[in-house]
């Protein structure tokens, strides 16, 4: 990923509110009780990703009632080992890189 410039964009958190409030939301609780793993694993990936220096940026997939947990990504991370300026980095400035707008967003002038 690396070498190609691609950004890693977990999102991680879409698990962790399915395992709060999946069965609330209609998804069978046999699918429930297997989303604990990919959180797991998720943060294992970030923290190899971090590792072999591929820029995150931050994101989700949540959607209606489960965006209010957006937020919470950031404490996925830094359970992940990610330092909080790379967290600050990866909302802001890793963001504005992927899509071409640096000086123009993600930073403060």
């Amino acid at each position: 990923m690396v070498n190609l410039g691609a950004y890693l964009v977990p999102t991680t958190i879409t698990y962790a509110a399915l395992q709060r409030e999946g069965v609330a939301a209609g998804m069978p609780a046999e699918l429930v009780e297997k989303v604990g793993e990919a959180v797991k694993q998720g943060q294992r990936s970030m923290a190899l990703a971090r590792r072999l220096g591929v820029k995150m940026c931050h994101g989700s997939d949540l959607l209606g009632a489960l965006h209010k947990y957006q937020s919470e990504e950031f404490l996925l991370r830094s359970e992940a080992g990610i330092p909080a300026a790379e967290l600050v980095a990866a909302a802001t400035l890793h963001c504005a890189q992927l899509f071409k707008k640096e000086g123009e967003l993600g930073e403060l002038l």
